[in-house]
């Protein structure tokens, strides 16, 4: 399996000894931590290249969605206190914090995530206290990934 994204597998290994993902999930992306549910700055990530607002269909207001390319992230909450709700991957050479990519193997997913999911059709749903990642498959193939948060 390939993973891409070659330079952060030292920033992989520290995060994995941190126990921060052992109770929700969380992407490590340019030295940041997304993890649904916690607060968001948009200076924490550089290289937005933009940003949108639409009715939010689980919370009040609008949510943002923030465009850096190869994923989506998606926040709720006022100007003060925005909050990740999820992030959603374009590029198949992007990794989730784990290792997982786009175009990867059914086998490949539970081997880094187990057996421990939720099945719905070609869905699988992983959950870790109020976060859930779910990957979504097309013949055996990772199509679609996406970690949020349970609401």
């Amino acid at each position: 399996m390939e993973t891409g994204g070659g330079g952060q597998e030292a920033a992989l290994s520290d995060q994995k000894g941190s126990g921060a993902e052992e109770d929700r999930f969380g992407f490590l992306y340019e030295g940041v931590t997304l993890i649904p549910g916690e607060v968001f700055e948009s200076s924490m990530l550089g290289g937005c290249s933009g940003v949108s607002e639409v009715p939010s269909c689980a919370f009040d207001g609008n949510d943002r969605v923030y465009n850096y390319g190869a994923f989506e992230l998606t926040t709720y909450g006022g100007e003060e206190d925005e909050r990740v709700y999820s992030v959603y991957f374009i590029d198949s050479n992007l990794p989730t914090t784990e290792g997982l990519c786009l175009g990867d193997r059914v086998e490949d997913m539970k081997s880094l995530y187990g057996e421990e999911y939720a099945a719905e059709g070609a869905a699988y749903t992983y959950t870790r206290g109020e976060t859930l990642l779910t990957v979504i498959t097309r013949d055996d193939i990772v199509v679609s990934i996406e970690y949020r948060l349970d609401r």
